[in-house]
Order: C-alpha cells, then sequence, then structure tokens
C-alpha cells in the first residue's frame, strides 16, 4: 500500500449507501470474513522479478511502473478511487473514526458490491468492539485462492506508524503463512512474502508474537529478503 494516509473520500460521514445497485441481496450470501496475510489477497499489486546473486545472501526483487490508466470517478458514494504507482487500483473510504478502509475489489461490478458491502459491514462490527483498534485502518478484499463458485473474504488492518499488521481476534502465525503461500516460512518459499513482511511486522496484541516453539518473531521473519523499486516505499 504506497499511500500511508489516503484522501478522505466526500461525505465521509455519511453510512455507504444501499440504494445504489438495483440488484437484490443473494440469502446465501458470505457473509464472513477470516484474518488473513496481505499476501493472500486479491489487492496483492507486484509482479516482481527475483534476482539472487550467487555472492550475497539477500534476494533482490524489482518491479516495473505501471503503464496503463483507469477511470478515475468514483462508483459508489463515500469511496474514493486510488491508483498504486504500479497500477493496481484501489478504493478507500473515510470512517468517523479517523480510520480508512481500503478494497481492492471492483466496486464498479453491482454483484462484488453487493456482497462486498455486507463483508465491508461485518468487519467494522469486529472491530468497533475492540477500542484499541477503532482507529486503524482495515483493507478487505477477496481471497486470491478460491474460485468464483465458492468466494472467501478476507482481512488485515495496519497501523501505518508503526508498520504493523492486526488482526481483532488471536491467530496462529506459523499457520497463518504456511496456509498462506509459504510452505516452509523459514526456506525460499517465503520470498514471495519477503518485500511485505520486511515492511509490516506482525503481532496480535502487544506481546511479542511468536512461531511456536522456534521462538521467531513475525518481524524478523524473512531475514534474507530485500526490495528495491523506485515506485514503491515498500
Amino acid at each position: 500500500m504506497e499511500c500511508c494516509t489516503p484522501a478522505p473520500a466526500n461525505g465521509s460521514e455519511n453510512s455507504p449507501s444501499r440504494t445504489e445497485s438495483t440488484i437484490s441481496v443473494p440469502t446465501t450470501a458470505y457473509l464472513d470474513a477470516t484474518p488473513t496475510s496481505p499476501y493472500t489477497l486479491q489487492g496483492w499489486r507486484y509482479n516482481p522479478i527475483y534476482l539472487k546473486p550467487e555472492d550475497e545472501d539477500q534476494v533482490i526483487s524489482s518491479i516495473k511502473p505501471w503503464k496503463g490508466s483507469y477511470v478515475r470517478g468514483s462508483p459508489r458514494v463515500d469511496w474514493a478511487v486510488k491508483v498504486h504507482p504500479e497500477g493496481k487500483r484501489y478504493f478507500v473510504r473515510s470512517e468517523k473514526q479517523g480510520q480508512h478502509v481500503i478494497t481492492h475489489s471492483n466496486l464498479y461490478d453491482n454483484d462484488c458490491w453487493e456482497t462486498f458491502i455486507q463483508i465491508y459491514d461485518h468487519v467494522l462490527q469486529k472491530f468497533s468492539e475492540q477500542e484499541d483498534l477503532r482507529a486503524v485502518d482495515i483493507v478487505i478484499d477477496r481471497n486470491t485462492f478460491d474460485d468464483d463458485q465458492t468466494p472467501s473474504w478476507g482481512y488485515y488492518a495496519v497501523d501505518w506508524d508503526e508498520r504493523i499488521v492486526l488482526w481483532p481476534e488471536e491467530v496462529n502465525p506459523q499457520i497463518l503463512i504456511e496456509d498462506n503461500g509459504a510452505r516452509n516460512p523459514y526456506g525460499s518459499d517465503h520470498l514471495r512474502l519477503a518485500s511485505e513482511t520486511q515492511f509490516w511486522s506482525s503481532r496480535v496484541e502487544t506481546t511479542a508474537l511468536t512461531f511456536t516453539s522456534s521462538g521467531h518473531t513475525l518481524r524478523c521473519f524473512p531475514v534474507t529478503g530485500s526490495h528495491r523499486t523506485a515506485t514503491s516505499p515498500n
């Protein structure tokens, strides 16, 4: 996420409009969202090239700027359209508490909008129940590994100043990393995660978050990864 403090959307104090689409909400809509790592969500915007020089331990990832274009008009009341330097479009809504909700889901699509707005309400309710999480920014997106018939949604929250990822309920970090794309979190499989986990350390509470008996925390997880790009701060 290249923008640490997205510009507030117009009319941010109003609730999201439920009258902008004539499509009825399916009674079987999947209304749950689970904690997930940023990598597993459709918002993953990088397509890096990895390079590991023979005489160095670090793995370098290189990202080229995107050269396309997007329509910037907002499709929904209270949601502002943004574009990452690499070209990925996303939508931002400013909440009353000062937090921002961010999604890469296509809110131009009516079917996506109807489901997303329910997930949005569901996740915000989770965070509103914990006072210390009411001001953090929240990212909500569909999981990348789901097919179109059985979509599920994931979320994580970020504190930009401390560069930490938070969830309103306890999660097992080792299972989260292994299930979400890194079969061996201590081997080369984690390189896809390196650039983001080097930028974000992770926690559930203020106490250190550890990998079972290993004693390693997510804060120092991918020690062999690095990230270089002229267009992204992370």
